[in-house]
């Protein structure tokens, strides 16, 4: 699935918007630069395939049945140490076997020392690491049931395990055991017969990394596994949705049945459109992910692309106001929209940035437009409440508001989303609330009095 840039932005997958935490770091439980790297990735492009999905969310639920997830003994300077070792531009000697190879591995010894000293520490360290990974594997196949992508992860350690020449795999002083013949015989090795291996072994180690990191998150955050569909039609439901970054959040619901695929939410300012909207694209990347999200339940056909739109993209540089980047945003939406694409498209307060007249206008011709095109899904907020009276007869519209009261000269909000259209305004009792009118009149008394 493909997350533009605008898409990110908004919904602060890898920088906060102003401060405070990413979803990224929120979720981000790796121990490696690599395995963090690895989880960028799936966070910055999830999958798109049914079965993708599907076996990605089978290896974290393996590794969720796991008794513990704190064995990953791997540290970044393993991977790196490994890494820098296979790919060195040393030459690599084969000296061969015998009495004959053993003269010349002295002769070696004497004649390119440093080479020696790379050889032995490099060595050294790849024991090391394959120690370490061996200590993982033990852990990892005690599981009966292991995943096939793991049990083929195993098999590459395995066949690089083999080189291993020591009776005791515990025993970690390997510089006092390991004699420069041995030593120069695995670093031809390991560096030659055996280097793709390592890269692969490097690169799997990250993923396992990364796979333990994606079922902490989920057990960490008590998410629940979605459904993944495979099927034509495209369906989205949901079951007390929330966003995490919320403290005591207000669970909500979404679901596109009963064939309406454009969903018109309205709503008074800081009723919870917004952070709906979030909570329910999030939860769409997770699942993609194959993690967890947050939610009871959760059914999905995958989405390839999600556009989002939550905040101004107006450009100074380019000399282009927020209304025509909204334009803009709305051709490129249209120019994705092919027939053997799914694509969830969400726009708050569409519009925003001309004025009341040419905003409806404009948003009436979008969304109704949009209803056309049933195949994907739209979600799009606006405080232009009096477009539902010319929507309500398009049977692909589905209606939501958010609701709230005026108690005591104060405003309540609910944060729960409810079928229809929210018809009240509260935008001058939030003016009123936060006391702009007697600021004014404050200010007031202190100018000069011009009489």
């Amino acid at each position: 699935m493909k997350l533009d840039a605008q898409t990110v932005k908004d919904l602060e997958i890898f920088q906060a918007s102003i401060s405070g935490t990413s979803i990224f770091e929120l979720f981000d439980r790796t121990v490696t630069r690599d395995g963090r790297q690895k989880l960028h990735d799936r966070f910055g492009s999830p999958c798109s395939n049914t079965a993708e999905i599907r076996n990605e969310q089978d290896i974290v639920k393996f590794f969720l049945r796991l008794p513990s997830l704190d064995f990953f003994n791997i540290s970044q300077s393993d991977l790196s140490h490994l890494e820098q070792y296979i790919s060195s531009n040393y030459l690599i000697f084969d000296t061969g076997q015998g009495l004959f190879g053993s003269l010349k591995n002295r002769l070696l010894e004497f004649s390119e020392p440093s080479f020696v000293q790379f050889s032995r520490s490099g060595v050294v360290g790849v024991l090391a690491i394959l120690q370490k990974t061996r200590t993982i594997f033990s852990r990892i196949l005690a599981d009966q049931d292991t995943h096939p992508k793991i049990q083929e992860f195993y098999k590459n350690f395995d066949y690089i395990d083999r080189q291993f020449p020591l009776e005791s795999s515990d025993n970690k002083d390997f510089d006092k055991q390991l004699t420069l013949d041995v030593i120069l015989h695995l670093d031809h090795n390991f560096r030659k017969i055996l280097k793709e291996n390592m890269k692969t072994l490097a690169d799997n180690l990250a993923e396992i990394d990364c796979y333990i990191s994606m079922a902490k998150a989920t057990r960490d955050f008590h998410l629940s596994f979605p459904e993944i569909l495979d099927s034509d039609e495209t369906v989205l439901k949901i079951d007390d949705v929330y966003h995490p970054f919320v403290k005591n959040p207000r669970n909500n619901g979404f679901s596109n049945s009963s064939g309406k695929h454009v969903f018109f939410i309205t709503g008074p300012n800081m009723a919870g459109k917004t952070t709906y909207l979030k909570a329910c694209i999030l939860a769409v990347i997770l699942a993609q992910m194959g993690m967890g999200v947050p939610a009871s339940r959760m059914v999905i056909t995958p989405f390839s692309f999600i556009f989002c739109t939550l905040s101004s993209v107006d450009d100074i540089r380019e000399g282009i106001s927020s209304f025509c980047a909204e334009i803009r945003r709305v051709k490129t939406v249209l120019e994705t929209l092919l027939p053997n694409e799914r694509i969830l498209v969400v726009f708050d307060e569409l519009f925003k940035g001309t004025n009341v007249i040419d905003a409806f206008d404009c948003s009436l011709v979008v969304i109704e437009g949009f209803s056309h095109f049933p195949r994907h899904l739209f979600m799009i907020s606006s405080h232009l409440l009096e477009l539902a009276d010319k929507l309500t007869p398009n049977q692909c519209i589905s209606f939501v508001y958010f609701d709230a009261e005026l108690r005591e000269g104060k405003l309540h909000f609910e944060y729960s989303a409810q079928p229809g259209v929210n018809r009240k305004r509260f935008g001058f009792q939030i003016l009123v609330q936060e006391g702009i009118p007697r600021f004014f009149e404050e200010k007031k008394k202190l100018l000069p009095n011009k009489s």
